[in-house]
């Protein structure tokens, strides 16, 4: 049962991780097409 907990955490943890890492890929492509 713990181990499921665990595994459901580390997915939730990971799609937040991306979830937050998405703007940023965003926000670093936008400012790399405003310097060429």
């Amino acid at each position: 049962m713990k181990s499921i907990y665990f595994f459901s955490l580390h997915i939730e943890l990971s799609l937040c991780l991306w979830l937050f890492d998405f703007p940023l890929d965003a926000l670093n492509i936008i400012r790399a097409e405003e310097n060429f």
